[in-house]
């Protein structure tokens, strides 16, 4: 009867951390999600506002971004560098602009030539 008692023991411990288990895989994958594919929260899109830069789609979100360029602009580059993406736009009718995309900040700065319109995006630190 000792032995009988003691598997049912073991029976539950192994049912209770099967279930602390699978809690916790479920746990991680809503963080993991949120953290790379929610879109940005209120004080994020508050905070591009405020720097006058806008907060596109959250990451891994396909969003179009208008650069505000005319219809015979045309892209001469496009160039990643140091985890920025660079690209630069030559209008004939007006200046050349250049659009720079901090993907980790999720923030998207364009300058016109001799008329900066926005704070160029700073690296972030980590």
């Amino acid at each position: 009867m000792d032995i009988d008692r003691s598997m049912k023991f073991v029976k539950a411990l192994v049912v209770i951390m099967g279930v602390m288990i699978i809690a916790a895989m479920l746990l991680m994958g809503y963080l993991l999600y949120k953290k790379n594919f929610a879109a940005p929260s209120a004080s994020e899109s508050a905070e591009g506002v405020a720097n006058k830069t806008p907060v596109i789609a959250g990451i891994g979100a396909i969003a179009p971004v208008a650069l505000g360029l005319s219809s015979s602009a045309r892209i001469e580059s496009v160039t990643v560098s140091e985890g920025l993406v660079i690209l630069l736009a030559r209008d004939p009718g007006s200046a050349d602009h250049l659009a720079i995309y901090d993907p980790r900040r999720n923030q998207l700065t364009v300058v016109t030539a001799g008329t900066p319109q926005a704070k160029p995006v700073e690296k972030s630190a980590k």
